[in-house]
């Protein structure tokens, strides 16, 4: 079995996060050794984008055979890092063989990860695929939508309804005096305006 040394992996939750996207209050490991299989293009991906189960007999190989910290021992049982020669990510099962966290890696472990595995003969993983599970936008940006949602949600509940048709205009250039309607329209809109919207709170100072 091939292995990788002291690297950095962000186990936050099943989301995959490019590196650049990692946060401060994330829950970044350091591993010190770890479990490293060369495999196609494909698993990649589907591990990065859909929610996925593997099989047992591939757990009962990688069960154990991590080192972290002595109080992060028994958390991650089931972990290793899975490279095409041309992206590594790092993966967390749990006792079934669900994916409980994902994690891409800084860019000079990486790059040791590819090396390392364009070495390594191809190995079979047998899974199974399901929902998709990954961000369309990037994660400032569902930060962004997350305070946005927050805030319309307050004014609405606060019945402060002039500041919502301000907003309503400001974002479409229409009028409406239907509350209801321009909330939901506003609620509904966010993915599709979001720079809009953050241009909105940002000069006018409400965050």
């Amino acid at each position: 079995m091939t292995f990788i040394y002291d690297i950095l992996l962000n186990y936050t939750n099943n989301y995959y996060y490019d590196f650049y996207e990692w946060d401060k209050k994330d829950n970044i490991i350091n591993v010190k050794k770890i479990p490293l299989f060369y495999v196609n293009n494909k698993i990649i991906n589907d591990f990065i984008n859909y929610k996925i189960k593997i099989n047992k007999s591939f757990l009962k190989i990688i069960n154990n055979k991590s080192i972290y910290l002595k109080k992060d021992k028994e958390k991650y049982n089931y972990s290793a890092i899975f490279s095409s020669g041309e992206k590594s990510i790092g993966i967390v099962f749990n006792d079934d063989g669900n994916i409980i966290f994902k994690s891409s890696m800084l860019l000079d472990e990486e790059d040791e990860a590819n090396r390392i595995a364009l070495k390594q003969k191809e190995t079979c993983i047998k899974y199974k695929k399901y929902d998709f599970n990954n961000n369309i936008f990037l994660r400032c940006d569902i930060d962004k939508k997350n305070s946005i949602i927050k805030e319309l949600k307050r004014i609405f509940l606060n019945k402060e309804y002039d500041r919502l048709k301000y907003i309503y205009y400001d974002i479409f250039n229409k009028t409406s005096n239907n509350i209801i309607y321009i909330y939901e329209t506003l609620i509904k809109s966010i993915d599709n305006n979001i720079c809009k919207y953050d241009d909105y709170f940002h000069n006018t100072k409400i965050k």
